[in-house]
């Protein structure tokens, strides 16, 4: 996996559970990109080693040197000391945290044993979030036509759901195996999202036992939902053009209503009128998905005990129907969208696959012809970004048009955008995206491997 990802990024991004991430959120990420950051740090103390040796040699030749030279000498030699220093703290700080998880291992007889991690973020609005009803998808499960659900989900010998022993998540303060139920809380009330199925379908994939040495590799879903969110104003990534000014300027912050009382209105009057504040408000929800991203990252120890490295191995965008409510916003969301992936891939030094989840709620024909030509524009012009040459075999749209049930003879739990609140419906949409995350890690980067040297 590790030479798979290779082909992504310039190097694989694979970091110790308990090491310092500072890199991630500030600072100089060159040494992602550079390979061993140890290799860079003994050329830099070899040329400073270099530079004190011609000085001093300079000296024994001409024998005229000046206070200020030999000053200068003394500092460059403390420079290379304190440099040389500084690298094997580095270094054998390194190791302490590898010998600090061996040292927990041997206390339960697993010295040898390692558990790897592949980490996926998810990330997107309401469907994101989750509207799946669960108490009618108990009742599809006893059905004969959907067999499929009861026999992948639903645990025979204890009469409830299954555990997933090797998929985690943690969506905000919930984490822990990957199951479902009234209790799981991954989604608000007692739904759920596409994670069940996406996580599912990566868990039988990729997570495995290796009985030989006796080895993990889990899976673990970061999930950051905002309902009612959009990529043009909310998750607006910081590479993409701030606008300024305009009428659809709107309050990002968590408390504000859209009442229009007296307050409100003259609240947002100020907002319009204030450049600086409308400057912070574009981009707050994409500044808030990257924290808790990192925060799932910080929490990784604690999800998943005994883990002793992880690799940020997918990205999942499942957004778009606040967008695609507004012409103006539509339009530019393409653009905005390819920001956003460049942007969560920077934050993070590594070309992650991304899979993007299509807003289909309005079903494979859209009713209305100006419906039905924004829709279909929309889908286009997104699809058309995962064609583009950068984002080719790292980058896949994935259709869950084909999975809105829109037959008023339904039983229907939500509204329209919310795929009717259908639990059916987000089931097959969560494993079409684990699916096509499968295939980006295997046959697309294999196919982009082949491109790379042809």
């Amino acid at each position: 996996m590790k030479e798979t990802m290779a082909q992504l990024g310039p190097k694989p991004n694979v970091y110790l559970t308990n090491g310092d991430k500072s890199y991630l959120r500030n600072g100089d990420r060159s040494y992602l990109r550079n390979g061993d950051n140890k290799r860079g740090n003994a050329t830099t103390a070899k040329r400073n080693n270099n530079k004190c040796m011609g000085l001093m040699v300079g000296i024994l030749v001409t024998m005229s040197c000046t206070v200020i030279l030999k000053n200068q000498l003394l500092e460059n030699l403390e420079f290379t000391r304190k440099n040389a220093a500084q690298q094997h703290e580095h270094s054998t700080q390194g190791e302490a945290n590898i010998r600090l998880l061996t040292a927990i291992d041997d206390d339960h007889s697993n010295a040898k044993k390692k558990k790897k991690v592949k980490v996926f973020f998810l990330a997107g609005q309401s469907n994101m979030l989750g509207q799946g009803e669960l108490a009618p998808f108990v009742t599809m499960m006893n059905m004969s036509c959907h067999k499929e659900f009861r026999e992948t989900l639903w645990d025979e010998d204890t009469q409830d759901f299954k555990i997933h022993d090797r998929v985690y998540i943690k969506f905000r303060d919930n984490q822990g195996q990957l199951t479902l139920g009234h209790n799981t809380r991954y989604a608000d009330r007692d739904k759920f999202g596409p994670e069940v199925m996406f996580g599912w379908t990566l868990g039988d994939a990729f997570g495995n036992k290796n009985n030989e040495t006796g080895d993990d590799d889990v899976v673990y879903l970061i999930k950051v939902a905002y309902g009612g969110r959009d990529l043009a104003i909310d998750f607006r990534p910081p590479s993409a053009r701030i606008r300024i000014g305009g009428n659809d300027i709107k309050q990002q912050f968590d408390g504000f209503t859209n009442e229009e009382t007296e307050e409100n209105i003259s609240v947002k009057q100020q907002l319009i009128q204030d450049q600086q504040q409308q400057q912070i408000m574009h981009g707050y929800r994409f500044r808030t998905m990257i924290q808790e991203f990192h925060e799932g990252l910080d929490a990784l120890p604690d999800v998943i005990p005994g883990a002793t490295e992880y690799e940020i191995a997918g990205f999942v965008w499942f957004q778009g129907e606040t967008d695609l409510s507004s012409e103006e916003k539509s339009k530019e969301y393409a653009t905005n969208l390819k920001h956003l992936i460049r942007d969560v891939r920077r934050e993070f030094g590594v070309s992650m696959p991304c899979v993007i989840g299509e807003v289909g709620y309005h079903g494979l024909h859209p009713n209305g012809d100006d419906r039905r030509r924004r829709v279909l524009e929309f889908r286009a012009e997104v699809k058309g970004v995962t064609h583009l040459k950068e984002f080719q075999n790292n980058t896949l749209y994935v259709p869950t048009a084909q999975y809105a049930l829109l037959d008023r003879n339904v039983e229907r739990y939500n509204k329209g955008f919310h795929y009717y609140g259908r639990p059916d419906t987000y089931y097959y949409i969560g494993k079409a995206l684990g699916e096509g995350m499968v295939q980006l890690l295997t046959v697309g980067l294999e196919k982009g491997r082949m491109n790379s040297t042809a």
